[in-house]
């Protein structure tokens, strides 16, 4: 399926930040672990987690619940 990530890839903005995620204070210099993900690199997290659900047998209308902390 064609979605959101794929259009912002195919228009020219895959080097773009989609996500910037800042974590709380680590280490002697306090300072945030701060991680960026592109457009690019969503898509391609994205592909790679449905095709793992596809090869554990989920198909479309299954129902899929996934618990995870606030990391990206």
């Amino acid at each position: 399926a064609y979605n959101c990530l794929d259009r912002q890839v195919n228009t020219g903005l895959g080097d773009q930040a989609a996500i910037i995620w800042e974590g709380e204070p680590i280490g002697p210099s306090g300072r945030p672990e701060v991680r960026t993900l592109t457009y690019r690199e969503l898509l391609r997290e994205t592909c790679r987690l449905a095709n793992a659900l596809k090869s554990l047998g989920v198909r479309k209308g299954d129902i899929v619940t996934i618990y995870m902390p606030m990391v990206p």
